[in-house]
């Protein structure tokens, strides 16, 4: 899992300024920071389980996110533009929690492990937000 996340903090450090003509900066910020993601995880042998998830909250508002995992092994990450400043994630199965992130960041790590395939709610609760609406987006890897 350390490597994991070094690889998402030196992904993250890669990311330059959204072209002034992008319709929307914001998710422009969370694209570049959601592909910066997929190569540092893809250095490391995981691959997308899906196309990534992304939307926009206020700060203290939350989105239920549907996630159909076959089973097996997998790495959720979040991102989020530059006017957020911690992102939490919580994964559940039939209300009982899986896995969740409420540390401090605005780059929160589930990895989890799917006994049987289903489908998973993943809860993404913007909890800093300086600017609001902030912009997120969600990426889920197998590791398998």
């Amino acid at each position: 899992m350390k490597m994991w996340t070094m690889a998402l903090v030196a992904g993250a450090a890669l990311l330059c300024a959204s072209p002034a003509q992008a319709q929307d900066q914001w998710m422009q910020q969370v694209a570049a920071q959601l592909d910066a993601v997929v190569e540092a995880l893809d250095a490391e042998g995981l691959t997308p389980a899906g196309d990534p998830h992304g939307g926009a909250l206020e700060e203290g508002e939350a989105e239920e996110v549907e996630l159909e995992l076959t089973a097996g092994s997998y790495l959720i990450v979040g991102v989020c533009d530059a006017d957020c400043s911690d992102l939490d994630l919580l994964l559940s199965l039939d209300g009982d929690e899986i896995d969740s992130d409420y540390e401090t960041d605005d780059t929160p790590v589930l990895a989890v492990e799917v006994e049987e395939g289903g489908t998973l709610i993943l809860t993404v609760e913007m909890a800093t937000c300086s600017n609001g609406p902030c912009r997120f987006g969600i990426g889920v890897f197998s590791t398998n």
